[in-house]
């Protein structure tokens, strides 16, 4: 029996190659079995979100360099099939405060069934977007800056990758693969634009290379999405309604009009310009209350013509305009 190694920070390739002399795969794989969940490295996780079943890992810093960069290293219990693999997500109470934290699987090596092992990122922001039926996506994925990413797939000492001003590492699925060229996120706040996306490395991994553009008015700050076209204006029928319907105010007599944008039918918050014309000056007092409420003082009432209010949605730009007569109590 192996006894468990209680200095953590001996490497586990450095305990593998120790294991790896004793003898077969098979003995190998049960001999690791043995202590498993004794090693000070040992960790229970979660898989893809999946919080119904844990999987057994070893998880550490990886040599002295390694630890200045933001991913951890891994090694799996040698299950009979392979659990882990590039593109997963692995969680756990890394930061010991009792939430859960979420790793992305970046390599993975799988010729041996007993050293299953690989390099993680830490999560530390959302990719949001909104399709083109008008669905809203969400995947947890890896923000870093580009000029300090450091991409380890083409040699063990890592490459700087120059290609944007930010890096995402994200999961490669179905809906992942429609993200293209120009595309704009939010980070924080903070729009990017995508310049390239890297899906060749492995089928369920990809990295997205983004550069920062200026924020556009109609995006959504407060729940990082950002406006690609179709976000403001789904394809719904929108209708601007000005209350009270009866269109008359009486001399004497001040009046509240409100307006509102509606999307197939729900009230939307845009804000509204106001103007008024069409009657002289004299006859009328208007105000602009609020930015969705105006109000009307008949001083004078008025015989030819009605006084003419446009309401102008800020955010569409769609407006109406409000015809409102000033009369004496009744029509003329």
């Amino acid at each position: 029996m192996i006894l468990p190694i209680k200095e953590s920070g001996v490497n586990c390739f450095d305990r593998l190659s120790y294991i790896h002399s004793l003898g077969e795969d098979d003995i190998l794989t049960e001999k690791i079995k043995d202590t498993f969940t004794e090693n000070p490295d040992y960790v229970p996780v979660y898989r893809n979100f999946d919080y119904s079943k844990t999987f057994d890992i070893w998880c550490y810093n990886g040599t002295a360099p390694d630890k200045t960069q933001p991913y951890k290293r891994f090694l799996s219990y040698p299950y009979p099939e392979i659990e882990f693999r590039i593109g997963d997500y692995i969680s756990f109470d890394y930061r010991q405060d009792g939430t859960m934290s979420h790793f992305l699987v970046e390599s993975c090596d799988y010729q041996k069934k007993y050293d299953i092992n690989g390099r993680m990122w830490l999560v530390n922001q959302e990719l949001k977007w909104v399709d083109e039926e008008e669905n809203l996506h969400i995947y947890q994925s890896v923000f870093e800056d580009a000029l300090t990413y450091t991409n380890f797939k083409y040699g063990a000492q890592g490459l700087v990758e120059p290609n944007g001003s930010i890096v995402i590492l994200v999961t490669q699925d179905d809906l992942t693969r429609t993200i293209y060229k120009n595309q704009r996120f939010l980070f924080s706040g903070v729009p990017y634009m995508v310049k390239q996306v890297l899906k060749s490395v492995d089928k369920r991994y990809m990295e997205i290379y983004m550069f920062e553009v200026p924020l556009n008015q109609y995006d959504n700050v407060e729940d990082n999405i950002a406006y690609n076209g179709r976000e403001l204006r789904p394809t719904g029928e929108t209708e601007i309604r000005v209350t009270p319907d009866d269109a008359e105010v009486t001399l004497g007599e001040v009046l509240e009009f409100e307006a509102y944008t509606y999307l197939d039918g729900e009230k939307q918050d845009n804000s509204f310009t106001f103007s008024a014309s069409g009657v002289p000056d004299k006859n009328y007092v208007f105000r602009v209350v609020g930015s969705n409420t105006f109000s009307i003082e008949c001083l004078k009432p008025t015989r030819q013509n009605a006084l003419s209010v446009i309401c102008r949605d800020d955010v569409t730009g769609e407006e109406v305009t409000k015809g409102i007569w000033l009369t004496e109590g009744g029509w003329l």
